[in-house]
């Protein structure tokens, strides 16, 4: 997962990420981005709010993509190891 920040570099953190007030104007910075998709998949806008100073995404779907997998990684040769 990725966020852009207000310099235009992908960060790994929502906290980092750029927030937009204005739907228009996140829209166009959205159509910029999409010209780089070698670097990002598919990139799009999502809902969120601010609540103490934090960016909390509205879905759920968003909620769980900000804190990172909801299961243990495991490695390919399935030993279990991280």
């Amino acid at each position: 997962m990725a966020y852009l920040d207000a310099e235009g570099a992908w960060v790994n953190t929502l906290d980092e990420a750029q927030v937009f007030t204005d739907s228009d104007l996140a829209e166009q910075r959205l159509a910029d981005v999409r010209k780089a998709e070698s670097k990002i998949t598919e990139p799009y806008v999502f809902p969120a709010e601010m609540t103490d100073g934090r960016l909390n995404p509205l879905s759920a779907r968003e909620k769980l993509r900000a804190v990172g997998p909801s299961t243990r990684l495991r490695r390919p040769d399935g030993s279990g190891a991280l």
